[in-house]
Parts: C-alpha cells; sequence; structure tokens
C-alpha cells in the first residue's frame, strides 16, 4: 500500500476520534460519566 493510502486512513481516524472525543465531552456535561469514559477510552485507542 501507498503512502497516499496511509495518509487517507490516518485523516479517517482523527476525524473520528474528533467525533468521540465531542460525545464524550456531551456525555460527560449529563453526567453520563461511564459512557463518557468509555468514548474517551476510544479515543485514545484511535490516536495511538
Amino acid at each position: 500500500m501507498d503512502e497516499e493510502y496511509y495518509i487517507a486512513l490516518a485523516k479517517v481516524r482523527m476525524e473520528r476520534a474528533g467525533e468521540l472525543l465531542a460525545e464524550a465531552e456531551n456525555l460527560l456535561d449529563r453526567g453520563a460519566y461511564k459512557s463518557a469514559n468509555n468514548r474517551a477510552l476510544s479515543y485514545l485507542k484511535i490516536i495511538r
């Protein structure tokens, strides 16, 4: 696979990570701590 493929894949993963972070913040504001934690962990797995 070429470099363009990996760059595109990284962009998609970073977009998804941003979505997960926004969802985690929203859940945290609503007091849904367990769900917020799950979203935050998913975010961390993506950006590793």
